[in-house]
């Protein structure tokens, strides 16, 4: 068979194990496997070595049982770049990409200044390392619940060339930290769980293999946007930013919780590609 006509067959068995990508991820398996890109598939269409069949008909029979692709390959992009992600780590969004593009954005305005940043609830890594590989001008921290994704984390810091560039941390949100960190924080920016528990049993198969403290926001999806906005107050200079991401219809609740604060001015609320209140950016008002 060749390449075409194995990503018939792929396209076919992933449809009919009912995942929507099947001919999306057809092509991402095949194209990792004999090494080169989902066009030249179809362009240098050509008969694929046996012992190549053998390994690319196994990947996709484990993604039929809808284990995530990215668990299967043992990786994830983000904004361009490879993350190792294994079972147990959180696999990073697309949309998430905005967060980072959002924080860029404010990160460029002032390129003199030498920004200290924590990106909460960091997962893999794939914030923090995003943000440090592309600005020169940050100090940054990662923290994250559990000891496996630091781990992870730091790997994949390593990997990219900037381990030395960011502090990890291991600790429930911002216990993670030390007294020294106290008021020095120019930016807070993350991703924390948000889907209302009572939600969780709809999600796809593929999202319940993820580990359920990195999605689980509790009752209204909100308690990690509520404990960020009051814990922070301590770490977070004035007129610091904070960038969160949220999830669908939690835009004006959030913003309530922001104004009950009372330190807080709501600067901007970013729509994703899909219309939906995606990023909400706040800043730490002066006294």
């Amino acid at each position: 068979m060749d390449t075409v006509e194995l990503l018939d067959w792929a396209t076919g068995c992933l449809g009919s194990a009912g995942i929507l990508s099947a001919r999306y991820d057809s092509e991402i398996i095949l194209s990792s496997i004999v090494k080169t890109s989902r066009l030249d598939l179809y362009l240098e269409r050509r008969t694929i070595e046996i012992a190549k069949r053998f390994e690319f008909e196994s990947i996709v029979e484990k993604r039929a049982e809808r284990i995530p692709l990215q668990y299967i390959l043992g990786n994830a992009n983000f904004m361009g770049f490879d993350f190792r992600v294994k079972p147990g780590v959180f696999i990073p969004r697309p949309e998430t990409e905005l967060l980072v593009e959002e924080a860029l954005k404010i990160l460029n305005l002032n390129p003199e200044t030498r920004w200290t940043i924590l990106d909460l609830c960091s997962g893999c890594g794939n914030i923090s390392i995003s943000l440090t590989k592309s600005i020169s001008n940050c100090r940054m921290l990662a923290a994250d619940i559990s000891r496996e994704t630091i781990r992870v984390a730091q790997e994949n810091a390593r990997c990219h060339g900037v381990g030395e560039r960011i502090e990890f941390h291991e600790g429930d949100m911002f216990s993670a930290l030390n007294d020294d960190r106290l008021n020095t924080l120019d930016m807070i920016i993350s991703n924390p769980p948000y889907i209302p528990t009572k939600l969780l049993d709809n999600l796809s198969p593929e999202v319940k293999l993820e580990p359920r403290i990195a999605i689980d926001g509790g009752d209204d999806g909100l308690t990690f946007h509520k404990r960020i906005i009051s814990e922070c107050m301590p770490y977070l200079r004035e007129g610091g930013w904070l960038l969160m991401e949220i999830g669908e219809n939690q835009s004006d609740s959030i913003i309530g919780i922001f104004q009950a604060s009372k330190r807080f001015s709501v600067e901007e609320i970013v729509r994703d590609y899909n219309g939906k209140m995606r990023i909400i950016i706040a800043r730490k008002t002066w006294k």
